[in-house]
């Protein structure tokens, strides 16, 4: 399991770099400019990271909670921890294309 101090750490840069990058992209919609595709792309990626990282520290952090449950919920919260790191990681993929 990810130590507190590293999970504070992933949480904080995901929602540092989700931040950023929300407010990189108001400021260039205010000043109508277009990012163009490689904008696009650079922003697609960095918003795939924080997203990662923020689900992961979620997951670890919840595991906290569902490690107490029955074993049915452990189960249960063990898929769809690996469907949210999945559609992460997939979420990631795609601003490649």
């Amino acid at each position: 399991m990810l130590d507190r101090k590293l999970q504070g750490t992933l949480a904080f840069i995901g929602l540092t770099i989700f931040g950023l990058i929300w407010a990189i992209s108001e400021i260039l919609g205010l000043a109508g400019v277009n990012p163009g595709q490689t904008g696009a792309l650079i922003m697609g990626i960095f918003k795939g990271i924080a997203l990662l990282l923020v689900v992961v520290v979620v997951v670890f952090v919840g595991w906290e909670a569902a490690s107490e449950k029955s074993s049915v919920m452990k189960i249960f919260y063990i898929v769809v921890s690996v469907l949210a790191v999945l559609g992460a990681i997939l979420g990631l993929i795609s601003a490649f294309r």
